[in-house]
């Protein structure tokens, strides 16, 4: 919970406790932003990695002052959650398959089949509803599985499944071209710190225009070596 870290020069600054992803690197692209949006609103952050499903439910009961980004609408049933209005990160989410002709396959085609993604991920869920979903604890688990025919198609966000697979590669999976989707993330807290949330507003607007988000999302892709997608 919300703590206060005095400073040499005797000022008090607010000291978060933040839930994040174990391991993913738009989480930590994700961090990157915020963090800057808290040094410009006077307001630490130390950050939790855990599991997604445990980080929601923990700030929701006030254990955790806030997630590090979210869909929006994660707030519409539960009146303990307050998502901030602006944008921090986007999603965007890449399929991968293991079939012959994979890359050449259309939309509709691809929604035919089977589809793996990475448990706890509201994004994913968002945009196989309808599909043919297993979900599984781990990314290798996902990829393994792909490559052991168990489902069609794997859905992750692309930089975190680039990195997955470049750390532990798997011959034969291919990136469809496109971009399956793409989704603004926001970051949130819980209601009682409205006037956190709202300075912290102030700065990610402030942010926004410098180009700020966007440019730390370019460099980690460049960190990562990862190519963009190909237009539609």
């Amino acid at each position: 919970m919300l703590a206060i870290v005095h400073l040499s020069n005797g000022a008090a600054q607010e000291l978060l406790q933040i839930g994040r992803a174990i391991d993913s690197p738009l989480s930590d692209i994700a961090e990157r932003v915020i963090t800057e949006a808290g040094r410009r609103a006077g307001i630490a952050m130390q950050f939790q990695r855990m599991p997604l499903t445990r980080s929601i439910g923990l700030v929701s009961d006030g254990e955790l002052d806030g997630d590090l980004m979210r869909i929006d609408g994660i707030d519409r049933n539960d009146p303990n959650l307050l998502r901030l209005s602006v944008s921090h990160v986007t999603a965007e989410v890449a399929a991968y398959g293991h079939s012959a002709g994979f890359e050449g396959r259309g939309r509709d085609d691809l929604r035919l089949m089977r589809f793996g993604i990475p448990k706890g991920v509201a994004v994913l869920r968002k945009y196989t509803e309808g599909l043919q979903v297993t979900e599984t604890q781990t990314n290798a688990t996902l990829f393994d599985m792909l490559s052991a025919g168990r489902f069609d198609v794997v859905l992750m966000t692309h930089v975190d499944a680039e990195v997955a697979l470049r750390e532990r590669p798997v011959p034969g999976v291919v990136r469809w071209p496109h971009a399956w989707a793409s989704e603004p993330l926001y970051f949130v807290l819980h209601r009682r710190h409205a006037e956190v949330g709202a300075r912290l507003e102030r700065a990610l607007r402030e942010m926004q225009r410098e180009g700020l988000p966007r440019k730390y999302y370019v460099e980690g892709l460049k960190h990562y070596d990862i190519k963009p997608f190909a237009p539609l």
